[in-house]
């Protein structure tokens, strides 16, 4: 699902949150391998099993659609303003240079957090404006694409 999140990052649902819905659909399978490994659920391998097949299509439904969401995108990308609260370089699993955005889109403000290229996060400062594309998405959840300096060194 991260390879899905890598190409179409998710706008107005953070992608931690279908990061974590990942692991909590991994989580039972990982749960029932160990089980059945040490012999605590060798009654129940046919329960098992199930398990297995149930998480591992609720992991390729969920890749499956936020992949769909932005490469069946026809609709036509919006500008939306954005105001930049903090910058900061995350570590970790999701390590690389963040921006927390305040920004307006669909007629309501909502502060989002961004993953931005190197060359954005040098060029910006907090309370700078920015201007983050916004793909509407083909089921209706926006992704975002650039997000393009304003009053910093380039457009």
């Amino acid at each position: 699902m991260n390879f899905a999140l890598l190409f179409y990052p998710l706008l107005g649902w953070d992608s931690l949150v279908f990061s974590y819905v990942w692991d909590i659909i991994a989580l039972p399978v990982v749960i029932t391998v160990l089980l059945v490994w040490f012999g605590w659920l060798a009654r129940y391998i046919m329960f098992a099993r199930v398990i297995y097949v149930l998480c591992s299509a609720a992991i390729l439904i969920l890749t499956a659609f936020i992949f769909l969401n932005g490469a069946l995108d026809e609709h036509p990308p919006v500008e939306a303003d954005a105001l930049v609260s903090t910058k900061y370089v995350t570590r970790g699993r999701f390590a690389g240079p963040v921006l927390d955005l305040s920004i307006e889109w669909n007629q309501r403000r909502s502060e989002e957090t961004l993953a931005v290229s190197r060359e954005t996060f040098s060029a910006v400062e907090p309370g700078d404006s920015v201007s983050v594309v916004v793909h509407p998405g083909a089921f209706s959840i926006p992704w975002y694409g650039n997000v393009v300096v304003v009053n910093g060194t380039a457009r």
